[in-house]
């Protein structure tokens, strides 16, 4: 009766003497000058080859100049699209006080209507001195009163903020 790791074990001894085995043949010695000249020719050979690549991918791809005009704009708004725009409340006053830590928004916001508002949300973009958009900060107005104005004051996290503009006003 065979044991039953038989198979596992000659796999695993096949695998751990691998190179021992003295049937195989032993490595070939010292290299011939023959040999050597051919790995020498073969090195050279691969070496010129890459200074040839490298010389034609410097050289840049001829184009042929367009005859035409350039093609027209792509259409990304709609023709006919209205915008509604708040008429109820606006922003009059705006300051982004960046010498302070936290930075602050102040600012007043004026109700244009002959009703109060309960609660009003406004939201604006924060942006960096070189463009780069951070982000947006809001907040929540309570009881506006009709041709009102209740000023305003929000923390601003971004360290690096240096513009900011309205994102949205929206009264209930």
């Amino acid at each position: 009766m065979p044991r039953p790791f038989a198979r596992l074990r000659a796999l695993l001894e096949k695998l751990a003497f691998a190179g021992l085995k003295p049937e195989e043949r032993p490595l070939p010695g010292p290299m011939t000058l023959r040999h050597k000249i051919a790995v020498l020719f073969g090195i050279i050979l691969v070496g010129f080859l890459v200074f040839v690549l490298i010389g034609f991918l410097r050289k840049p791809a001829e184009q042929k100049e367009a005859d035409m005009p350039p093609p027209p704009p792509v259409e990304i708004v709609p023709p006919g699209l209205k915008v509604e725009k708040n008429k109820d409340l606006e922003v009059t006053e705006l300051d982004l006080n960046v010498t302070h830590e936290p930075k602050v928004i102040t600012g007043t916001l004026r109700n244009r209507t002959d009703h109060a508002f309960a609660r009003c949300e406004i939201s604006f973009h924060v942006t960096a001195a070189d463009g780069a958009q951070l982000g947006a900060v809001d907040t929540t107005l309570k009881n506006v009163p009709a041709r009102g104005s209740v000023k305003f004051r929000i923390l601003v996290p971004q360290k690096n903020a240096a513009f900011t503009m309205v994102r949205e006003l929206r009264g209930e």
